[in-house]
C-alpha cells in the first residue's frame, strides 16, 4: 500500500495501539493514521516538522515539510558537510556525491518538491518563492517555540559533554 498523505514518525505511536484495539495514549504529538491503512477518511497533517542536533557531529537543523515545499534552517553552516555512511546509501546523495564535498553556503534551504524531489535546487535566493519561504520560516520558529526547542537557548551540548560535566 502506498500512502500519499503526510505522516510523521510521531504518528506511529498512536497508530499501533489503535490497530491492536488498545487505548491510544492521549499525551504526545502523534496522530493515528490507522484509518488511512483501512482506506478510510483520516485527518492528516498539513506539515511535518523535523529536527537534528547531532549525527556524527554537531549539525543543528530544523525543518518544515509542507505539501509542496520543504524548508530547512541550518544553525551551523560554516563547515564542509560530512555525509554519514547510512545517508550515502540514499538516492539524493548518490545522484551527485561531489556536491556534498563543498562548504554549505546557505543558512536556509527552501525546495519545491513538486519539481525537485531530490532537493538539488536550493531556492533561497529566488524572489518567486520569497513569500513561501517567509511563511514557512515563521511556522518553523513558531513550532520551535511551541515545543520549547532547546536550540532557542543557544548551542546544545553533546551527551558526552554533559556526561563529563556530570562526573566532574
Amino acid at each position: 500500500m502506498v500512502v500519499t498523505e503526510m505522516v510523521s514518525n510521531l504518528d506511529v505511536l498512536p497508530t499501533i495501539p489503535e490497530a491492536a484495539g488498545c487505548p491510544v495514549p492521549e499525551e504526545g504529538q502523534g496522530r493515528s493514521f490507522f484509518a488511512l491503512l483501512r482506506n478510510e477518511p483520516c485527518q492528516t497533517r498539513k506539515a511535518i516538522y523535523a529536527e537534528k542536533n547531532f549525527h556524527r557531529y554537531y549539525d543543528p537543523m530544523r525543518c518544515i515539510r509542507a505539501e509542496r515545499f520543504k524548508y530547512i534552517r541550518n544553525f551551523e553552516a560554516d563547515f564542509a558537510v560530512e555525509v554519514p555512511g547510512d545517508i550515502q546509501q540514499g538516492a539524493t546523495f548518490r545522484s551527485d556525491p561531489g556536491s556534498y564535498s563543498s562548504k554549505r553556503q546557505q543558512l536556509i534551504e527552501p525546495y519545491d518538491l513538486s519539481t525537485d524531489p531530490l532537493e538539488q535546487d536550493n531556492l533561497a535566493s529566488r524572489s518567486e518563492v520569497a513569500d513561501v519561504q517567509r511563511a514557512l520560516d515563521q511556522r518553523l520558529w513558531s513550532w520551535m517555540q511551541e515545543t520549547q526547542d532547546p536550540l532557542l537557548q543557544g548551542p546544545i551540548a553533546s551527551s558526552r559533554y554533559r556526561n563529563v560535566c556530570k562526573n566532574a
